[in-house]
């Protein structure tokens, strides 16, 4: 290849139309072909194929509870030890949804969480770096009327890179919240929609569409190609959780983030853009 590029560019300068016609297929050849093997994508912490047939497709597990605070209003995407006591208990809310009356208080759902696997790799050193994670919080989630949908407009989420695994997802005390947040700021965002599909609010199935607006892995998620052939979103979820009447906080709970990334310029790409422009040069100065 570097033999044949050599000999069309010394044709070139003898003004070979020829010559100048087959350097533009070869860089348009190439250009096709990067396009189709796009470079992992590394953001922080975290490295990701997008070729793969996933894409991004991240699997998780985190907490949530409600609170009657809406940590999304002020200067609280960091959800702060103060929070932990603010959290509703049993005797605050109701404990089954379905066959009460809506509760008269407002309530949010917070929570935080850890991605577990990405795109069907479930050992961190697959896609993270030696000792790292990658954890998420979320808040402002008001519960509706009808126990099952959300007002999303104060809503937020935010993803955090950390170079230090200090994350424990089973500890709820403040120095867990604050390790869930300690990160570099990888992704952050909005609500688009949120609500449970099936089941109830105690034990149910949600699906959710973000938007990003920041973060350290913006520019490879703002693509608005969620919902897939809808578009709008950059990330769809989809998630369960189960709640206990011994607890403000759920018993189990798994999220999973999809999302259509943007891939960073290969070096195939690079120098085939770099022969189209020397191509387009040469044929302006030949006229």
């Amino acid at each position: 290849m570097k033999k044949l590029i050599k000999q069309l560019i010394v044709k070139i300068k003898g003004k070979t139309k020829k010559a100048l016609k087959s350097l533009l297929a070869i860089g348009l050849l190439m250009l096709a072909s990067a396009s189709a093997l796009a470079t992992p994508i590394t953001a922080g912490v975290v490295t990701w194929d997008p070729d793969s047939v996933l894409d991004f497709s991240a699997g998780s597990s985190f907490k949530q509870w409600f609170t009657t605070n809406n940590n999304g209003e002020s200067d609280a995407n960091i959800i702060t030890g103060d929070d932990i006591t603010g959290a509703v208990t049993t005797a605050d809310i109701v404990t089954d949804f379905t066959t009460n009356n809506p509760p008269e208080n407002d309530y949010f759902l917070t929570g935080f969480g850890i991605i577990t696997a990405l795109n069907g790799l479930t050992s961190a050193s697959a896609y993270l770096c030696d000792g790292c994670e990658l954890t998420y919080a979320f808040g402002g989630l008001k519960l509706e009327g009808d126990m099952l949908s959300f007002d999303e407009t104060d809503a937020w989420f935010t993803l955090f890179s950390d170079s230090s695994e200090e994350f424990d997802l089973l500890a709820i005390h403040e120095d867990n919240y604050a390790a869930a947040q300690d990160g570099v700021v990888w992704l952050e965002g909005g609500f688009d929609s949120f609500a449970i599909i099936s089941g109830t609010i105690n034990a149910g199935f949600t699906e959710g569409l973000l938007s990003v607006t920041d973060g350290l892995a913006f520019g490879n998620f703002d693509t608005n190609g969620e919902p897939e052939g809808l578009g709008g979103s950059d990330i769809s979820l989809s998630g369960s959780a189960q709640f206990s009447s011994s607890s403000p906080y759920n018993t189990s709970g798994t999220v999973d983030f999809e999302g259509d990334t943007i891939p960073e310029p290969s070096t195939l790409a690079i120098f085939a853009l770099a022969l189209l422009a020397l191509a387009g040069v040469t044929r302006a100065k030949q006229r």
